[in-house]
């Protein structure tokens, strides 16, 4: 995964959903700074 945020030096993130499939992967709904638009990441 590409650690996106850390990349743009954001000082703050809220984590706005986060869904864990077992054997599977991670997916996790982020909204950065103050951003209006949520960013959605998949982790294996």
């Amino acid at each position: 995964m590409n650690f996106e945020w850390y990349e743009r030096q954001a000082d703050s993130l809220v984590l706005l959903s986060a869904s864990f499939g077992e054997g599977k992967a991670s997916y996790l709904w982020l909204r950065l700074d103050d951003a209006i638009e949520p960013r959605s990441y998949v982790m294996p």
